[in-house]
């Protein structure tokens, strides 16, 4: 069970770290050619990626 939870925990905080870094890179770099949603997605994409490997990674 503390397995499942640390795994559940180490997941979160990827997709929560993604979707920050997404959110204050699209505020510093006004100029960018994606918008917002853009950079969620591709912050979700990467943090469901790191997720699974965290997830396969804890045994």
């Amino acid at each position: 069970m503390r397995k499942l939870i640390k795994k559940v925990v180490y997941c979160l905080i990827a997709f929560v770290g993604f979707y920050v870094s997404a959110f204050f890179w699209h505020k510093v770099d006004l100029h960018a050619w994606y918008t917002f949603p853009t950079l969620v997605t591709i912050a979700l994409a990467e943090a469901g990626l790191i997720a699974l490997a965290i997830w396969k990674s804890i045994d």
